[in-house]
């Protein structure tokens, strides 16, 4: 198993370097594995189960969202921004298509993790972009994306 060669790799380099592992302070991020196969891996590494702790402004956006969703929808019922305590249809109908029932007007709670996954997958795997790049320099630090805690005043 590459855990275990990892292990192995791991002991020799703390021979070469007089440097030892500490499996307290080292985490094994499992995301996408079969819940057998991580278990296994853990054990063998003796490692910690890490947590993906990349957050981004969490309820701040959220509420900013909903808040958005519901000027959006005020305005398609009354004209305004204005609420209005009636509506002729519920508004998670209105997000069906047009074939359906609905009017295809996007869910932006949807759109907005969706968006950002892409960041992410763009952040991940493309090294050779200047904005990659750039993102990687300047708020990053060259830190592993996963680690990186956001700070109050991230936007």
């Amino acid at each position: 198993m590459s855990v275990e060669l990892m292990t192995i790799a791991y002991g020799k380099f703390s021979k070469a370097a007089s440097l030892v592992v500490n499996p307290r302070k080292c985490r094994l991020y499992c995301a996408g594995l079969d819940e057998e196969i991580g278990k296994d891996m853990l054990a063998a590494s003796g490692f910690l189960e890490g947590q993906m702790s990349f957050k981004y402004l969490g309820v701040l956006v959220i509420r900013m969202l909903q808040k958005i969703e519901s000027i959006c929808r005020n305005f398609l019922w009354t004209g305004g921004y204005e609420g209005s305590q009636k509506v002729p249809i519920a508004w998670k109908q209105m997000w069906r298509p047009r074939g359906y029932g609905g009017l295809n007007i996007i869910d932006i709670e949807v759109w907005n993790k969706v968006s950002l996954m892409k960041l992410m997958w763009n952040l991940h795997g493309k090294e050779d972009s200047l904005w990659v790049k750039w993102v990687q320099a300047y708020y990053l630090k060259h830190n592993n994306l996963m680690e990186v805690q956001a700070k109050a005043n991230d936007s």
